[in-house]
């Protein structure tokens, strides 16, 4: 039974959501956004890979990371390490990709769309897909933010 849980987590589970852009994200500088990107200790890539990625989404898409909270793209990262006998067997990866903003001297968090997931892997070529998928999340959301600053 064990054997086949450990199967069934192995496999990548995703949750995807395909999200058409929200008036809120309309910007009058839609060329800069703010990022801010956490990573959580038991993770198997450290928030410098992970931004790092991620500015290269931003700079792809012609935007400008910044620190604002005017408007902004948070990504937030959770690990744990799994342990059979003491032995790592791999990592589950949970993160939240989201936009944010300030009203009012509040930071509101934008619950949907959601570009969150859930990822699971074992080995070293696992870190690349974590971070991969964790940018592709980011990217899906700033290709949102500028279908939603597009002009006619």
């Amino acid at each position: 039974m064990l054997k086949f849980l450990f199967i069934s987590i192995l496999i990548s589970v995703s949750f995807f959501s395909v999200a058409e852009p929200k008036s809120w994200m309309g910007s009058e500088d839609s060329d800069q956004l703010g990022l801010y990107v956490s990573v959580y200790e038991e993770c198997p890539f450290n928030q410098s890979q992970l931004r790092s990625k991620i500015e290269g989404e931003y700079i792809r898409a012609r935007i400008k990371p910044t620190e604002s909270i005017g408007l902004f793209l948070e990504v937030n990262v959770s690990c744990m390490e799994l342990k059979i006998d003491n032995r790592s067997v791999g990592y589950v990866v949970n993160y939240d990709t989201s936009f944010g903003s300030n009203l009012f001297d509040t930071i509101i968090k934008y619950r949907f769309p959601q570009y969150g997931t859930m990822a699971v892997g074992s080995d070293a070529s696992s870190t690349r897909f974590f971070i991969n998928s964790i940018a592709e999340s980011a990217e899906e959301a700033l290709t949102d933010y500028l279908k939603a600053n597009m002009t006619e």
